[in-house]
């Protein structure tokens, strides 16, 4: 969904995949994405801070985690 740009759907599928497996960092940064895309930002920086917090990201990931959580930061203060 992400990739036809049905971000709204998108969020639904990835906060699914969660519900099942919590701890896959990869799917709390695409729900972000999607979340980003949807308007929802504070939403989106949860998510992010989420990935970050349990790991398993490689360095060109968390260089994009880290990034958009501060671009989120700076829109909502």
């Amino acid at each position: 969904y992400q990739r036809l740009d049905q971000h709204d759907r998108a969020v639904v599928y990835y906060r699914q995949s969660l519900d099942i497996e919590p701890r896959q960092s990869k799917n709390w940064v695409a729900l972000g994405i999607s979340q980003e895309h949807s308007d929802a930002l504070s939403d989106a920086l949860t998510s992010y801070r989420m990935a970050t917090k349990l790991g398993q990201l490689n360095a060109r990931l968390r260089d994009f985690v880290e990034e958009r959580s501060k671009r989120i930061e700076q829109v909502i203060n």
